[in-house]
């Protein structure tokens, strides 16, 4: 077995990016697991620097969601919790029993818990390029779920993520994606893809907690309930038109420390129409829009 390399400590952003900035950061998260683990002979299990190239996935996925999909709100905990979903997108694009085996699993029971799940899932079995080849020759599809200025909807920037991803093909990973702390979105990739900005006091509170491959993960975000909130400000209309953006800082620190946090967001005095979905017209086949 070869020993496992030294990773440099290159700091990752953290404030909400532009397109070309996911990419950025993503490269940043491969090198990172390339350097650690190449002629790596034994599985890559999830870790900080799992994490980390997950989040910077996950913020590709919900860069320019259309609103009916980004502005989803459900509850959690007996809280109000924000959601945005891709699933429908993935299973557009997902093989029957992926999709039968990420809806059936116990511990995932929401939808933000599939996504999260199946981009574990693809990077353990090296078919994430695959997907992305997929969704990359299939626009109509992608533009009833994105906006033009989306990362996926890029002329570019999905070609860059191919050859990124290409990077790790042949890496071993085994990442946990059947655990209860994948049922809500960490605040790293809303904050990367511009759902969620830290800034000043409002309605809105998260709190700590998030899963790795080990049982206490669960346990840790149960417990982290407790914990007096971090408050932030919420991108209550998403456009995802955020190439102009200027990257929010956020001590890094901190930053850190809550890479494997899970994101609680209880949100107050929502009125109902809020809370309604935008309908979507014109679907491809075989698609409605989308529900609470």
């Amino acid at each position: 077995m070869k020993k496992r390399g030294r990773s440099t400590t290159t700091p990752l952003p953290t404030g909400p990016q532009t397109k070309s900035g996911l990419s950025d950061r993503l490269s940043m998260s491969v090198k990172t697991i390339q350097e650690s683990y190449v002629g790596w002979d034994s599985a890559i299990h999830s870790n900080d620097k799992a994490n980390n190239l997950c989040h910077a996935i996950e913020a590709i996925f919900l860069h320019g969601l259309k609103d009916s999909f980004a502005n989803k709100i459900s509850g959690y905990w007996s809280k109000k919790v924000l959601a945005p979903s891709f699933w429908q997108m993935l299973v557009k694009f997902s093989h029957k029993d992926v999709v039968s085996q990420l809806t059936h699993q116990k511990q995932v029971t929401t939808e933000v818990g599939q996504c999260r799940a199946w981009i574990r899932l693809a990077l353990n079995d090296s078919l994430m390029g695959s997907y992305l080849e997929a969704m990359v020759a299939d626009r109509k599809t992608m533009r009833y779920f994105y906006l033009d200025s989306a990362y996926l909807m890029d002329t570019e920037q999905p070609l860059i993520m191919i050859n990124i991803i290409k990077g790790i093909e042949e890496l071993y990973f085994q990442l946990a994606y059947n655990a209860s702390a994948l049922n809500l979105w960490t605040k790293t990739p809303l904050i990367l893809a511009g759902h969620l900005v830290p800034n000043e006091p409002s309605a809105v509170a998260a709190h700590s907690g998030e899963c790795d491959n080990t049982p206490s993960g669960s346990e840790r975000l149960s417990a982290s309930q407790d914990s007096p909130p971090k408050v932030y400000r919420i991108k209550t209309a998403p456009t995802g038109i955020i190439d102009n953006m200027k990257s929010t800082s956020v001590n890094q620190a901190e930053a850190e420390k809550s890479e494997v946090s899970a994101l609680t967001l209880t949100i107050t005095e929502l009125p109902d129409r809020e809370q309604k979905e935008v309908s979507q017209s014109n679907p491809p086949a075989g698609l409605t829009p989308d529900t609470a």
